[in-house]
């Protein structure tokens, strides 16, 4: 964003308004930060975990995004409660985050954690639709860019605590005696991001007065020509979802698996490296913030993600013969920092994308979408943990699959949507 810009969202938010939204897009934002302490924090303890669990408990939270996006985004439309249905997903994932510490055993931490993603999955659609609804249009690209800057928050928050909690210079085990331990607080202390988020929204985030005159899909109830309206809804949509499948591949499925990465190529500090990963949010953050609504989502996208596959591949090549640890971090906060920047723009080009009947109904389909990649992202990896250059060459082919997606989409910036 230019300077003018930035003086159009200050502008905005100096407005007699500008204080309400302002609140409202924190406390969405919170609720964004606690999805990510969820979806990470179960990355710093699988290095605690038998091999054969792995893969299985880190996939658990994604099969629960999976299920409840796709529910609580027809939900949210149908019933125009975007802000009950937040509320609702943020208590559910509290509760299965705070019952996995408690866990007697390896199959009840992954039904929790199960349980977690589902509300966490199922706070996405309506949170980023209610973003994009109650944002100025002019403004509507950095309001949304900073509601998805609070998964840095999230990010940052679930790297430090592992930090401090488990204890890099030690190896992490993890029992199952019911006994007091590190990673049991460690998990309780995760879902505690989950029920502040609930009560912030409860308190300040209300839905939006936006009509509904369109049908699924973008059609409005009066077109004519509704069957090529829909047409090309569809190919919107299958474009967007070929983005979310290889960012959410190459960001999750890395972001999950780094600390043990960074073990296998001798790094001694995990958590710390780790922490160090999750902090390059910022530079991409502040990028984001800076140039959506001035260049535009789509090419922000496209630029964001195919640097993030140039930072994959270097990665990958290093890694071929004797890393140097400066380049493997440097390489690796990259790779963050521009898939980070990628989530922004994506975040504001698919809540921009549908009308008001069908946007949270669109999101859920497309974080359906990233889930299922973040799926098979964790089974792919979890096979290729040993052998990081052939983990790191499939995460770049997924990016590129996501950035030449990009190419058929509309660009919406200063677009009203209804």
């Amino acid at each position: 964003m230019s300077g003018g810009g930035e003086t159009m969202w200050w502008t905005h938010l100096s407005q007699k308004d500008g204080r309400r939204l302002l609140v409202t897009l924190s406390c969405l934002g919170a609720a964004n930060a606690a999805e990510a302490v969820e979806v990470l924090s179960a990355g710093y303890i699988l290095g605690g975990l038998d091999g054969a669990w792995r893969a299985g408990i880190s996939s658990g939270v994604y099969c629960g995004m999976l299920l409840g996006g796709l529910l609580s985004g027809y939900v949210a439309d149908k019933s125009r409660r975007r802000a009950a249905s937040l509320q609702r997903a943020m208590i559910v994932a509290f509760a299965g985050a705070s019952l996995a510490a408690f866990s007697p055993s390896p199959a009840m931490l992954l039904v929790c954690r199960v349980v977690a993603g589902a509300g966490v999955g199922a706070a996405t659609p309506p949170l980023f639709a209610l973003a994009a609804e109650v944002s100025p249009s002019a403004i509507r690209g950095a309001c949304i860019t900073y509601v998805a800057a609070w998964w840095m928050v999230g990010s940052i928050f679930a790297a430090g605590l592992a930090k401090i909690v488990l204890v890099s210079t030690t190896k992490l085990s993890v029992d199952f005696d019911l006994e007091p331990s590190r990673w049991r607080l460690y998990a309780l202390a995760c879902a505690a991001p989950a029920l502040l988020a609930a009560v912030a929204c409860a308190l300040n985030v209300r839905d939006s007065p936006t009509p509904v005159e369109t049908s699924l899909l973008g059609t409005p109830r009066s077109d004519p020509e509704p069957r090529r309206h829909t047409f090309f809804g569809r190919r919107k949509l299958a474009a967007l979802g070929v983005a979310y499948w290889g960012l959410n591949f190459g960001y999750y499925g890395l972001a999950t698996w780094i600390s043990v990465v960074l073990a296998r190529v001798g790094v001694k500090d995990v958590y710390g490296t780790a922490l160090l990963y999750a902090a390059a949010n910022v530079p991409g953050n502040i990028v984001a913030f800076a140039v959506v609504d001035a260049v535009g989502r789509k090419p922000l996208l496209a630029a964001s993600m195919g640097l993030a596959t140039l930072s994959a591949l270097s990665l990958a090549f290093e890694l071929e013969s004797d890393p140097s640890l400066v380049f493997t971090v440097v390489a690796a906060m990259c790779f963050n920092a521009s898939a980070t920047a990628g989530w922004a723009s994506l975040d504001a080009l698919s809540a921009e994308s549908f009308s008001a009947l069908e946007r949270a109904t669109a999101l859920g389909i497309l974080t359906a979408v990233g889930r299922v990649a973040s799926i098979a992202a964790q089974f792919v990896n979890g096979s290729l943990a040993s052998r990081p250059p052939v983990l790191l060459t499939v995460t770049a082919f997924f990016m590129l699959g996501g950035t030449l997606s990009t190419v058929g989409l509309k660009e919406l910036k200063n677009v009203d949507i209804d």
